[in-house]
């Protein structure tokens, strides 16, 4: 019987955290996700997506197609709509329409998805659910790659071998470190989409990062 892999911990339980542990769930890596907040938390309305980030979200949990995601997190989803942006752009005072781009010589490229939605999707699309802890305010990170300790304000300690700080510009993950630590951490945001690799004749296994 092989060594059993080592626990990922995640910190921030947001579009980049939640996608950052669906992705190694998938593969049956384990990972435990940390957020400070409740699960009642509001982080905005909306978010917009660039086909380069979310075809490479979408292929990454098994080739999805675009539809699956528009019809789960687009704004208007609920009157039909699908959460293209025309990128058209108007006078702000009369609506009138000072430039938009011709429909039909060029392809809509942006999906609006509301934020809530969006993380909901994220978090169901697959068959095991995800180990995300609310509550759980990130103190101080301890250790070394392959052996790390991330310590938490409400006194709870979790080993893992990698942290992925994946809790925004203003990260608690980016300087907690003890004197004595040489860990290695990923900073990610909802900039990038992560996409776990299996081996391939031109790719080895790994997280790849995608900016969005």
């Amino acid at each position: 019987m092989g060594k059993p892999q080592e626990t990922i911990l995640i910190i921030g339980a947001g579009i980049a955290g939640l996608t950052a542990s669906r992705l190694p769930t998938n593969n049956g890596i384990p990972n435990i996700v940390f957020e400070a907040s409740t699960p009642e938390r509001n982080q905005g309305f909306a978010i917009s997506l660039q086909e380069f980030g979310y075809s490479s979200l979408l292929a990454a949990l098994g080739d999805l197609p675009l539809s699956n995601l528009t019809r789960g997190v687009a704004p208007d989803r609920q009157i039909g709509g699908t959460g293209w942006i025309d990128q058209a752009l108007r006078d702000n005072r009369t609506g009138e329409l000072l430039v938009a781009p011709d429909l039909t010589t060029m392809k809509q490229t942006i999906v609006r998805a509301n934020r809530n939605a969006l993380r909901h999707w994220i978090a169901d699309c697959g068959e095991d659910e995800l180990d995300v802890r609310y509550g759980h305010k990130l103190r101080r990170i301890e250790g070394k790659l392959g052996d790390i300790t991330a310590v938490f304000e409400n006194h709870a300690k979790y080993k893992g071998s990698l942290v992925i700080a994946a809790d925004g510009v203003n990260s608690t993950s980016m300087y907690p470190f003890s004197s004595r630590s040489t860990v290695c951490c990923l900073f990610l945001s909802a900039s990038f989409i992560i996409r776990w690799t299996t081996s391939t004749n031109h790719e080895q296994p790994g997280l790849r990062f995608f900016p969005t």
